[in-house]
């Protein structure tokens, strides 16, 4: 199977992110559409940068609002973080969504997730000093990969995340 060329939409998410991060991160990305040619898989980049806003219509997916507490649904919560809390939101993470190459079907996560999560994105992230979200305790998110810096942009940013109309090469990483 050959690799597949990434999409101009694809390529505009990883455009959001911090500069330094997104050489790493579409390294990754790189590396697992070149694993995926053996693995009948293919990947995809989605999810960079998040606004307050999308950070909370995340969060709200497998949840309801009941008074002021946000109470799980049953349907599968996709984020523990609440906005401000989300790499997303400094421009440090993105997702590497691996897709049947068959089906265009995601891969199964969920509480047995398909091995070629670890072996494709888990590789691809850790190899460059990433952080992966398959190794997140409580909640397998085979596709997340961050920079292991974030929290101490988003504290230089009082946990507010980012404007959105702010330039990615503005964002100060030490």
């Amino acid at each position: 199977m050959p690799s597949r060329i990434f999409s101009l939409s694809e390529h505009e998410a990883a455009l959001e992110l911090v500069p330094s991060f997104r050489d790493q991160f579409l390294a990754a990305a790189d590396a697992c559409n070149q694993a995926c040619m053996q693995e009948d898989c293919e990947v995809m980049v989605e999810s960079c940068f998040r606004s307050f806003a999308r950070q909370q219509e995340a969060y709200a997916k497998g949840r309801k609002l009941v008074g002021t507490q946000w109470i799980e649904d049953g349907t599968g919560i996709v984020t523990r973080a609440t906005p401000g809390r989300s790499p997303h939101q400094y421009r440090l993470a993105g997702h590497l969504v691996l897709r049947d190459a068959a089906t265009g079907e995601w891969l199964q996560g969920g509480k047995v997730p398909d091995a070629r999560w670890g072996r494709i994105v888990g590789r691809a992230a850790k190899v460059r000093g990433l952080v992966w979200g398959g190794d997140f305790r409580g909640l397998f998110d085979g596709c997340h990969v961050e920079s292991p810096t974030w929290r101490a942009v988003a504290e230089r940013y009082r946990w507010r995340g980012l404007p959105v109309d702010l330039d990615p090469a503005g964002v100060l990483l030490d």
